[in-house]
């Protein structure tokens, strides 16, 4: 019974420890995780509402952008760079 009871307390001290260790590293990965989603929530934060192409407004006005709209009413913007001439191709 002594060698029965003696185990039992080894094992249940060593369950302990064991139990004690996942809970250490588990607390040490949430303040990881917690680090790093503050990170990416400064990084967020900072960035512009809207990351437009810089060539949307043109340089000069001799090289503004040429706007479409379609029968949608969706629009696109086509950069003046990307036309070589005025000849229309299909």
């Amino acid at each position: 019974m002594f060698w029965e009871q003696n185990t039992a307390d080894h094992c249940s001290q060593s369950t302990k420890s064991s139990l004690d260790g996942v809970v250490a590293e588990n607390e040490r990965t949430q303040m990881k995780i917690l680090e790093m989603f503050d990170i990416v929530k400064r990084i967020s934060d900072n960035l512009p509402k809207e990351i437009g192409y810089a060539w949307e407004g043109g340089w000069t006005d001799a090289n503004k952008p040429i706007r479409f709209q379609d029968a949608l009413g969706r629009n696109l913007i086509l950069p003046y760079m990307f036309c070589s001439n005025q000849e229309v191709r299909l």
